[in-house]
């Protein structure tokens, strides 16, 4: 269902693990641009536990979003959440792609976070899935220690503010910065947005992990 009070926590739930997590995201992408409302979509099932979404799931969420973009003016979507992916390549899914594939179509990025595992082989999904930006965390200018890593990565973004840190903070952060640009810049295409972030990023690294490039939002926005 959708509509006002369609995503609400009671109050136990939010005391259930991590019910917080949204809600801390998007304090975090108000701190990037203030300048932007929210669409909240609860994929996650709350009783005893929090329970992830199925991969299914992530796809209808994607369709409705698609079907209602305009009714909401739904600039970007991020996705703070990921399941670690230990197999040699990424378990993509075409039903994935095409849902993300006609966002893109109206030039609404997919973003989601690269994951917190210390893994510098592979990414978590559904980030590494074909068309979705996979978002890593960067602070100061160095790709933190826990931020997985693969050679498919697409950016780096801040990923602490206050005291939240991680992935989800970096898709928070991405996202918004990419909405600030579209805002500043509103006839750019979706291919032309990410081009200009490439074309002004900055570079993370660290020990292990050389030359990701990493959201600059101030250089995107001259």
């Amino acid at each position: 269902m959708d509509g006002p009070g369609s995503a609400q926590l009671n109050v136990k739930q939010l005391g259930t693990g991590t019910a917080m997590h949204g809600t801390e995201m998007m304090l975090n992408s108000i701190a990037t641009n203030s300048n932007t409302k929210f669409v909240f979509i609860r994929a996650f099932s709350i009783n005893k536990a929090v329970i992830a979404p199925l991969d299914t799931d992530i796809v209808n969420i994607l369709n409705w979003i698609y079907a209602n973009k305009d009714t909401y003016n739904i600039g970007a979507v991020t996705m703070s959440y990921g399941r670690p992916v230990t197999s040699t390549t990424c378990p993509n899914s075409t039903t994935l792609t095409n849902a993300v594939n006609q966002l893109k179509s109206a030039n609404i990025p997919v973003i989601a976070a690269a994951g917190n595992n210390y893994d510098y082989s592979h990414i978590d999904f559904p980030s590494c899935n074909t068309g979705v930006i996979s978002v890593g965390s960067s602070v100061n200018g160095i790709h933190q220690l826990y931020s997985n890593y693969s050679s498919s990565i697409s950016f780096d973004a801040l990923g602490q503010i206050g005291s939240t840190n991680g992935t989800s903070t970096a898709t928070q952060v991405f996202g918004a910065g990419w909405v600030a640009i579209h805002q500043a810049k509103p006839s750019l295409s979706y291919s032309q947005i990410y081009s200009l972030i490439q074309q002004t990023a900055s570079i993370s690294t660290n020990q292990y992990i050389k030359s990701v490039p990493t959201l600059n939002i101030a250089a995107a926005l001259k």
